[in-house]
């Protein structure tokens, strides 16, 4: 089994710790000082929000060959194609309004993102928790009347608002549970379309706090 060949291997050898800023002198290869200063100020910089990011810690950080990279490509480059799409996939989490217990994706849903080449393995719904609504965390809903639901009820949310307002387009995203197949491909596209704007805002909004802390 994976696990018993796992431990036989621990057995076997000596295992020593590695951290983020334990090897920045390999970024000596860059051969140009003034770089070697900027790409370590800025994987400090990175790191330490990383290590104070709620349900995250010091085993996420960035390590230093990333920044070898700068080789051949600039800071934006290296934020955009490979910093950023590792950090998107921390923390995006569902969450219902009303979950009394674990249920399955819904199957008329489930066969609509099938058929998008969506597949959502060993999905479950999760009620939504009061201890992840921390100072950092954006919370999207569907419909106004959820977003004044959890205003009313969590006060202290902080940033919630419905992912049309969010994006800059106000038109609501109904719930179509119960409704005819094309209802549903009807409300798949205006997501996608909300989806592809929120990405473009997140991608924003996450290089200029980059650059600030940089």
């Amino acid at each position: 089994s994976v696990d018993s060949f796992d431990f036989a291997m621990r057995r076997r050898f000596r295992f020593v710790e590695l951290r983020a800023d334990d090897r920045l002198e390999m970024l000596a290869d860059l051969e140009n000082e003034e770089l070697e200063a900027e790409a370590i100020k800025r994987m400090t910089a990175l790191n330490k929000e990383i290590e104070d990011t709620e349900d995250l810690n010091e085993n996420y950080q960035i390590g230093a060959s990333y920044f070898l990279k700068l080789k051949t490509i600039d800071f934006d480059q290296l934020w955009t194609d490979y910093l950023q799409p590792l950090l998107q996939e921390y923390q995006i989490l569902s969450r219902g309004m009303i979950v009394l217990f674990p249920e399955p994706l819904n199957p008329r849903a489930e066969e609509l993102l099938k058929a998008h080449d969506i597949v959502l393995e060993r999905f479950e719904t999760s009620a939504l928790d009061e201890k992840i609504l921390g100072e950092d965390t954006l919370v999207l809903t569907m419909q106004e009347s959820q977003k004044q639901k959890i205003l009313s009820e969590y006060p202290d949310a902080g940033d919630v608002y419905t992912l049309g307002e969010y994006v800059g387009n106000m038109q609501e995203i109904a719930s179509v549970y119960g409704q005819t197949e094309e209802q549903y491909e009807e409300m798949y596209k205006l997501i996608q379309e909300n989806v592809v704007k929120l990405a473009e805002r997140l991608n924003k909004e996450a290089k200029n706090k980059c650059q600030t802390y940089t």
